[in-house]
């Protein structure tokens, strides 16, 4: 019994011990604010200065999404480099609709007008809506079946006549001539005879068939990019995008939606629309900006109006107000120094200042309000060091732990975040403990006392009624655990959907969930690098496997894999441009000469052919002859003058395009593919890249692991959109349970720190842990889910609820001791936290953005179950555990 007494004693000893240190430690600090308030006041503003300057010139703005995700991330090492090879994707898509009655005119007369506007934006870098005919023609003979080829080949001669003859009469003359070689009967050469037939036969057909797709005289139309159903047409643009500012594409949007107007009323008969990732991601800024500014407002509004109701007064808060400043510049010069950039997440530091780092100078004013109206200055000086300091030093230690947690995290943007605002809390706490208390010493003349009004009155009720009110308020806050916790466990969610979260009134989100009702694929694709166009059919039969996985694009759909033959042939063409390939011609006087006679002596060759060879003709060729032939017969029988001018017309473009596919031929697969997907389908490198499109909507988080396991099957080393975003968002989700769990032991630690005391720690904990429940079960039954608009809340929550219990057993420790009678003005500035707390974020409740909304609900119904938790709950069982260990002694006694 003897040892177990010593051992209390020493811990009780020890306990004592490192209060005292920290009250004199305190005492000390205390005492050099009252005589060098002024010296300290400069040197926080100098420093708070030197920040602000420094993050002006140095503090980098980070718009660019991808900066949220670590670069040691394997997945992200893999995207970084596909963007190294392939360059910036993320284009702007401008959405034309042909409209269910599918009129593809009207939709291609918007994208051709639309295109040339849009082709006078300077801070537009690319607009591909089109392949020209110009480009099909390059890629022809990279395109082409090889018994095509062959076919083309076999007619060389003819080719080469084609490109350098620019006599239509001479070229009739030479087809006349190769056909009757291809009869000589005393020529023994059957492969010279073939020959000659297949010259005469390309010439006639090349000058006479301008209807054949097929042909060298078709006038291809140009091509259009389009969805799978064809309905939808896209105009790609990439803009310039300037990271440095949060309007990353402000400028370029701005001309693009002119244009869109301008050329939307010159056509009602289609709708036009804009979207994509970097559309999105603008005009959810902008609904931000504008939300928060109404917000703010408002916010700023009701809270001045309960500083003043409660404070009744303007001085002192203000004093507040400037201290919060001179840390706000502390800590920006720390992010500048520290992180060296804000991204798009850590930018939210300043709602976590504000939202709690405002509260540690209430609590101060609170008790200096209160201390004034008993003590001198110093005295009051002194004890606001050993009571509201005391609980902001273990509050901001709490909360800024709850952030730092965010360091084990591998998310990059939520660890930058935890950095500085865990920093900007701890300097929040040191300027409430060194510059407010200076700014009152100043700012207030030494005197006895100052009135406050009635805050000393609220001593703790006694009596057996005041006891049972006690023991029913806890009992029935414990049994709302149950049904809270469970509710909460049951339909609370994770809520990933980054498209759910922004204003469905946005013409961005409009048209991106229109793509997915035509095509679900959308603008979403994952890729698969390889080194060559012989890998890529590979890849494609893997992927086919999948019935997740869309529409799969590649290179070959628009060129064929190269083999020794192709090679062969394509140098055969390049040959062609030398003059010796020709067919000997015979130049004519006159062009409108004996045309329709030479034609139809032709037609007469072709007939004997026919008749001489039947045996040898298979009923394919025989088909295409006696269609040439009556081809023949029809213009031979027409007006000369007609005639001629039409065969000059066939003649001029043949030798337009075979020069394109001669030019093709003599060009890499890169620079042969059109310029709207060169980017997309191949690199500099050499290499190849495989886009496989989703079946499903995959804004959809389910869809969206479906089709990022189906592309991993595909190759472990896919890349894309897709998979960053599927991964960071998993790498927000585990973090965020990973800092909930671990909140739960750095509170407690920092609790334990401070009080030495297992009760009093876990009554604090008890209370956060009834405010955080309650807060989640109001969550489920407003159907509100956690999405990573407002899952940063929850460590705001934690450490408001945490500073907020802090307050009351410290106050309550003041009571037990007999140095104070009541909770006196303890209770009421947690109430004022807690309602400027909520009251500031919860006018976001009004907010277009569906996730900025939901942040105002979340903090609304937190701050109200810290509230209630805090200064309702905590102090029925404080006094209800301290009523049952007093009979409990008296009990030992007795």
């Amino acid at each position: 019994m003897d040892g177990k007494w010593y051992l209390l004693s020493m811990s009780m000893t020890e306990r004592r011990a490192n209060n005292r240190l920290r009250d004199r430690l305190l005492m000390v600090l205390a005492g050099l604010i009252d005589s060098r308030s002024r010296l300290i006041l400069a040197a926080a503003c100098v420093l708070s200065g030197v920040g602000a300057v420094v993050s002006l010139l140095e503090l980098r703005l980070d718009a660019d999404t991808n900066s949220l995700i670590g670069d040691h991330r394997p997945f992200m090492k893999t995207y970084r480099e596909y963007l190294d090879r392939y360059g910036d994707l993320e284009a702007i898509y401008v959405v034309v609709d042909a409209g269910e009655r599918l009129d593809t005119q009207a939709a291609r007369k918007a994208v051709d007008e639309l295109t040339e506007a849009l082709g006078g934006i300077p801070e537009l870098r690319s607009v591909r809506g089109r392949i020209t005919p110009e480009e099909q023609w390059r890629l022809a003979l990279h395109a082409m079946p090889a018994s095509r080829l062959d076919d083309l080949l076999q007619a060389g001669p003819a080719l080469a006549t084609l490109l350098k003859n620019d006599d239509v009469h001479a070229l009739i003359t030479n087809a006349k001539q190769e056909l009757a070689r291809s009869m000589a009967p005393h020529d023994q050469d059957i492969e010279r005879r073939i020959t000659s037939f297949a010259n005469g036969v390309l010439l006639l057909e090349t000058l006479t068939d301008t209807e054949n797709e097929d042909g060298l005289t078709s006038e291809r139309s140009t091509r259009y990019l389009t969805s799978v159903t064809g309905r939808m047409h896209f105009i790609e643009i990439m803009p310039d995008k300037n990271f440095d500012s949060l309007s990353v594409i402000d400028g370029a949007l701005d001309g693009i939606r002119e244009s869109i107007e301008m050329i939307s009323n010159t056509n009602p008969e289609v709708r036009i629309g804009l979207t994509g990732k970097p559309v999105l991601q603008a005009d959810e800024l902008e609904t931000s900006a504008r939300d928060m500014t109404r917000a703010t407002i408002l916010a700023l509004g009701v809270v001045s109006i309960l500083f003043v109701l409660y404070f009744r007064e303007l001085k002192r808060p203000l004093c507040a107000v400037l201290a919060f400043v001179v840390a706000f510049g502390w800590t920006y010069g720390a992010a500048t120094l520290i992180v060296g950039r804000l991204n798009l997440l850590s930018m939210v530091f300043m709602l976590v200042l504000v939202g709690a780092g405002i509260d540690y100078g209430v609590h101060v004013l609170a008790r200096w309000r209160e201390s004034r109206a008993l003590r001198t200055r110093s005295d009051s000086l002194r004890d606001i060091m050993r009571s509201a300091v005391t609980c902001n030093i273990t509050g901001a230690a709490t909360s800024a732990g709850v952030f730092f947690l965010a360091l084990l995290t591998d998310f990059q943007g939520l660890r930058e975040l935890g950095i500085i605002a865990g920093l900007g809390l701890i300097f929040c706490a040191i300027s409430m403990t060194l510059v407010l208390p200076s700014l009152l010493i100043l700012t207030e003349r030494e005197n006895s006392a100052m009135p406050c009004g009635d805050d000393r009155i609220g001593r703790n009720p006694t009596g057996s009624h005041a006891k049972f009110r006690d023991g029913a308020i806890v009992a029935l806050s414990l049994a709302s655990l149950i049904p809270a916790g469970l509710f909460a466990f049951r339909s609370l969610e994770f809520e990933s959907n980054l498209l759910s979260l922004q204003s469905p009134d946005l013409d961005s989100v409009f048209w991106e969930n229109a793509l997915f009702e035509d095509d679900s694929s959308g603008s979403w694709f994952g890729a698969v690098i390889v080194d060559d166009l012989a890998g890529i059919p590979d890849v494609i039969d893997r992927a086919r496997r999948h019935q997740e996985i869309g529409p799969i694009r590649s290179a070959l759909d628009f060129v064929d894999v190269p083999d020794d033959q192709r090679t062969s042939a394509l140098e055969a063409f390049l040959g062609l441009r030398s003059s010796e390939r020709a067919i000997r011609s015979m130049q004519s006087d006159d062009v409108n000469h004996s045309v329709t006679e030479e034609l139809r002596q032709c037609a007469d060759s072709l007939g004997t052919i026919l008749e001489f060879d039947a045996r040898r003709i298979d009923p394919k060729t025989r088909l295409a002859i006696e269609t040439l032939q009556r081809r023949l017969e029809d213009m031979a029988l027409g007006d000369e003058t007609l005639t001629a001018e039409r065969l000059e017309h066939a003649r001029k473009n043949a030798r337009q395009h075979l020069s394109w596919m001669i030019e093709g031929a003599d060009q890499s697969i890169r620079s042969v593919l059109p310029e709207a997907v060169r980017s997309r389908f191949s690199a500099e490198d050499g290499s190849y890249a495989v886009l496989m499109q989703p079946k499903e909507n995959v804004w959809a988080p389910e869809e969206m692991g479906d089709f990022v396991a189906a592309l991993r099957e595909v190759s472990p080393d896919v890349t894309g959109v897709p998979i960053t975003q599927h991964e960071s968002i998993r790498e927000m989700h585990q973090a965020f349970l990973m800092m909930a769990w671990g909140a739960i032991f750095v509170v407690a630690f920092a609790l334990w720190l401070d009080f030495r005391s297992g009760r009093q720690t876990l009554a604090c904990m008890a209370t956060l842990g009834l405010a955080m429940v309650w807060t989640l079960g109001a969550m489920a039954i407003m159907d509100l889910s956690i999405n990573l608009a407002n899952f940063f809340a929850i460590p705001i929550l934690i450490g408001l609820g945490a500073d907020s219990a802090i307050h009351v057993v410290h106050r309550w420790r003041l009571i037990t001791r007999g140095e104070e009678v009541g909770f006196g003005g303890t209770l009421k500035a947690v109430a004022l936290t807690t309602g400027i707390t909520g009251i500031g974020f919860g006018t976001l409740i009004l907010a277009h953005h569906q996730g900025l909304r939901s942040l105002g609900w979340v903090m609304v119904l937190g701050s109200t179950s810290t509230l209630l938790a805090g200064t309702v709950v905590l102090p029925c069982g404080l006094r209800l555990t301290r009523g049952l260990k007093s009979e409990k002694k008296l009990a030992v006694e007795s």
